[in-house]
Formats: structure tokens, C-alpha cells, sequence
């Protein structure tokens, strides 16, 4: 009863339509002042994700409408996440990578996990986003090591013919997460609200997805791990 208890929390909740959207150049000169902006985004609330290494400023006079302001001597290129909920607890994000410099050639933001063109690229942002939205690294590195330990397990098992059902698979991943969000001390970890930005998201993907087998279910897991890596 719990399990199952569990699973329609992690997957049977009703979204909304918040939408992120960053305006903003995508190119400027070293010393150049930067400006961008959320204001066609739709929700209740909003958060920047911004790169490390330069200073930033914000100004907004509503919960949605923002402006993020940069300026940096430095040529690189500089991505910047834009985090919107809403009063349902449906979450959207977007990515804007500004290039400062005439001739800058692409290199990977160490913050960002490289782009998987497979199917559940998405996925793994979605658990990378969110999960850094919620400012808790410690309750971030526990779920990364309890479930990477989980998906290892499972997939030994496939290896050697003993590949668990796919409701079997279901359960551990979900015991696994509240086996660790049920461990956090009290105080800021308690505060950080993982089952809505978090939990219910990746469940949403994964029931859209109706995945069919365990070999997909655990490529599924896998990505949701990695995002907290």
C-alpha cells in the first residue's frame, strides 16, 4: 500500500503551463554590458541559475518579470538558466549561452553536463535543473549516491538473468529516493521542497514516456541520476 501509495504521489499529479523564456543577445564584446530578460515567461514565481566566475545583477518588479544584468572583461561563453513555476507546482526552465568575444570557439561549461542526443536528454536536465533550483547539495549528493548504487544493482542483475519486473524496478527507485529524503536532519534539507520540483517532474517524463521495459525504465533512472551529478 505504501509503494503504491508512493507512486501515484510521484506520478499521478496535474500540471500547469508555466513557460520559460529568456530574451537576451546571444553575442557581445569583452566590457559590453549584457541585459536579459523573463519577461514573456508565464508563472507565479522564478529563479536564475547563473554562471560562476563573473558578478550579476537583478532587477524585476513583478514575481515573473526580471532582468539580469553582466558584464565581464573576460572572452568565454556564458549560459545562464531560467527556472518558472507556478501556483500548480509545474516547473519549466530555458538555457541562454551568451558568447563574449569576436571569435570564441565553443568549449563545455563545466557546470554543464554534456548534451546527450538520446532520448532522455531531456530527462537528465530535468533532474539536473531542478534539483540545483532547490539549493540543498547535501541532500543532491546523497540521492546521487543511493540511486547510482540502485541502477548499478538492478542492471547486475539483468547481466546475470535475474532482471527484477518492471513494477519490481519501480519500487526500488522509489524506496531509494525516500529512504534518503526520509534520512535528512532537520532544518534547510527538511525545507527544500524535492517531492514537487523534483520528484513529481522526473515522474512525469517517465508516465509520459510509458516506458514498457526495464532495460528503458533503468536508462530512465540513470539519466535522473546523473542530473544530480
Amino acid at each position: 500500500m505504501r509503494t503504491a501509495l508512493l507512486w501515484i504521489l510521484l506520478c499521478g499529479s496535474v500540471f500547469g503551463q508555466a513557460s520559460a523564456v529568456i530574451e537576451g543577445p546571444s553575442k557581445a564584446l569583452p566590457g559590453e554590458l549584457v541585459v536579459l530578460n523573463s519577461s514573456k515567461s508565464v508563472g507565479d514565481n522564478h529563479k536564475w541559475i547563473t554562471p560562476e566566475g563573473i558578478s550579476t545583477a537583478q532587477a524585476g518588479c513583478t514575481a515573473i518579470d526580471s532582468q539580469i544584468f553582466f558584464a565581464t572583461p573576460r572572452p568565454g561563453n556564458y549560459t545562464f538558466i531560467l527556472i518558472v513555476s507556478d501556483k500548480t507546482a509545474a516547473i519549466d526552465y530555458a538555457k541562454h549561452t551568451v558568447v563574449i568575444g569576436d571569435s570564441i570557439l565553443p568549449r563545455p561549461d563545466p557546470d554543464v553536463p554534456p548534451s546527450n542526443p538520446g532520448e532522455f536528454a531531456k530527462l537528465l536536465e530535468l533532474s539536473r535543473v531542478n534539483s540545483l533550483s532547490l539549493n540543498d547539495p547535501s541532500t543532491r549528493a546523497a540521492l546521487a549516491t543511493s540511486l547510482k548504487k540502485i541502477v548499478s544493482d538492478m542492471r547486475a542483475m539483468c547481466d546475470k538473468n535475474e532482471c527484477p519486473t518492471l513494477q519490481g524496478a519501480q519500487s526500488a527507485f522509489v524506496h531509494s529516493i525516500e529512504s534518503v529524503l526520509l534520512a535528512r536532519p532537520r532544518g534547510s534539507s527538511r525545507d527544500a521542497n524535492w517531492e514537487e520540483v523534483w520528484r513529481i517532474p522526473n515522474a512525469k517524463w517517465i508516465n509520459d514516456a510509458k516506458l514498457q521495459t526495464v532495460a528503458k525504465y533503468l536508462d530512465a533512472c540513470d539519466a535522473i541520476t546523473k542530473g544530480l551529478q
